[in-house]
Order: structure tokens, then C-alpha cells, then sequence
């Protein structure tokens, strides 16, 4: 699988920009956000940059229900201080106790 995006060039003075393409959410990521990056899986690739006959938007349709895998990880990835290989691991959160 591949996420798609698009290079841009303009013209004088020579800018390249990119842009992601989304399609709806999948019914895993729905309940976070409406849009999702679309994935292309590998048999539809030739498709996408126009190199085989096809049509060009059939791939463009959510992700299969299991992509992208979700789990929790630690507070401490969303500091841009922190680092190590440890942190995209899942993560359990401490219990939390009622304090009455």
C-alpha cells in the first residue's frame, strides 16, 4: 500500500509543492476524524500515475477496515524533545483511581 500525493511545479520562480490526497474515513478512523489519507493498495498502482489503463479515481475509495493499525502509545510522543525506539510501542495508561 501507498499513501498518495501529488507533486506540483510551477512555473518562474520554480516552486514545488505537494498535496495529500483524502477520501472519507473508514469506519476505524470515522470516529476521530471525517477524511483519511487515501492508500492505494499494490495492485492498484499503475493505475494511479496513469501508466496502465484504468480509471484514474477507482482507487480512491477508503482503506480497508484494518489500515491503519491504532493503538495507544505514551504521552511522551507528543513532545518533540523526546526520542528512542520505544515510543511508538503500544502503551497502557495507569489506572485511574476515584478518589472518593
Amino acid at each position: 500500500m501507498v499513501v498518495t500525493s501529488i507533486r506540483k511545479r510551477g512555473p518562474k520562480p520554480p516552486v514545488e509543492s505537494k498535496e495529500d490526497t483524502r477520501a472519507d474515513a473508514n469506519r476505524q478512523l470515522s470516529g476521530i476524524q471525517p477524511r483519511m489519507p487515501v492508500v492505494i493498495e499494490r495492485a492498484d498502482w499503475p493505475i494511479w500515475p496513469g501508466e496502465a489503463e484504468g480509471a484514474v479515481a477507482a482507487p480512491l475509495r477508503p482503506a480497508p477496515q484494518d489500515v491503519p493499525r491504532l493503538w495507544p502509545v505514551d504521552k511522551r510522543v507528543g513532545n518533540v524533545r523526546n526520542d528512542g525506539p520505544a515510543l511508538p510501542e503500544p502503551h497502557a495508561p495507569p489506572e485511574t483511581r476515584a478518589l472518593l
